[in-house]
C-alpha cells in the first residue's frame, strides 16, 4: 500500500480527507502538522508517494517548503497543495479553495496511478480497520462494527461490538482506548457505506458549528 503525507490544520476536514483517501484510493494517511514535521519523516521514509498539504500553516510556507526539499533532494514524492499561489501554480497541482474531497481523491488517484476499479479489485481482507478517533463524531452506526482479538501469533478473531443502528456517545469509545483500542474493524463489503456515512455525519457538524469565514466556504464544498 502507498504512503500519503496529509497536513490539514483543519481537525475535521483532515478526518474527512483522510477516511475517503484511505477508502477510495487505498493509500495509508500519515497526519503531519506542518512542513517541519513531514521534512523530518521524508528523511526517513524517502519512499513515500504522495504529499497533501494546505498552502501555509500560521506563518509558515509549508507547500513551498516542502516543495524545494522534494526536489533538492530528487525525490519521486508527488505534491498536491491545498491553496494557489503563482510560485507552485506552474510546477504541481494546486487545488483551488474552497476544495472538496471529492476533487481532492480524483487527483489522489491519479497521481497514484490509482482508478477506484483498481481499489476495489483489489485483494482485501474480510475486515478493514478504521481509528477509533472517527466514531467520535457519530452516535449509531450504519453496519455492524468489530473488534479483533488474537488467538494466536497468526490468527485472529472477530468479535461484534457495536451493531447496525446502535447508539453510543463518546465516553463509551473512550472506554475501548482506555483498554488498549485503537481501532475497530468494518466488513469490507461496508467499507464504502461507512466512509460516507462518517463524511455526512462531519460535514452536519461543521455545518451547525461557529466557524470562520473561510473554514465555512471549505465545509461548504466539502458538503
Amino acid at each position: 500500500m502507498s504512503q500519503t503525507i496529509l497536513i490539514e490544520a483543519n481537525e475535521d476536514l483532515s478526518k474527512i480527507y483522510s477516511l475517503n483517501l484511505q477508502t477510495f484510493v487505498g493509500t495509508d494517511i500519515i497526519l503531519r502538522k506542518n512542513a517541519e514535521e513531514a521534512l523530518a519523516l521524508l528523511h526517513i521514509l524517502p519512499e513515500v508517494a504522495l504529499i497533501i498539504t494546505q498552502l501555509k500553516i500560521n506563518q509558515e510556507d509549508t507547500a513551498l517548503d516542502i516543495y524545494r526539499f522534494i526536489k533538492s533532494e530528487g525525490l519521486n514524492t508527488k505534491l498536491i497543495v491545498l491553496g494557489t499561489t503563482p510560485e507552485l501554480a506552474e510546477e504541481v497541482v494546486c487545488i483551488q479553495d474552497p476544495v472538496s474531497w471529492e476533487t481532492l481523491v480524483k487527483e489522489a488517484a491519479q497521481h497514484l496511478g490509482v482508478t477506484l476499479k483498481d481499489a476495489t479489485a483489489k485483494i482485501q481482507p474480510d475486515y478493514l480497520p478504521v481509528a477509533s478517533y472517527f466514531f467520535y463524531e457519530i452516535q449509531k452506526v450504519p453496519c455492524d462494527i468489530f473488534i479483533r482479538i488474537k488467538k494466536t501469533n497468526h490468527e485472529y478473531m472477530y468479535v461484534k461490538r457495536l451493531h447496525s443502528k446502535d447508539n453510543f456517545d463518546k465516553s463509551l469509545i473512550k472506554k475501548y482506548e482506555g483498554q488498549g483500542l485503537k481501532e475497530f474493524y468494518v466488513q469490507k463489503d461496508y467499507i464504502q457505506f461507512f466512509t460516507t456515512f462518517v463524511t455526512n455525519n462531519i460535514v452536519q457538524k461543521l455545518e451547525q458549528t461557529d466557524l470562520t469565514l473561510e473554514d465555512r466556504i471549505l465545509t461548504t464544498a466539502s458538503g
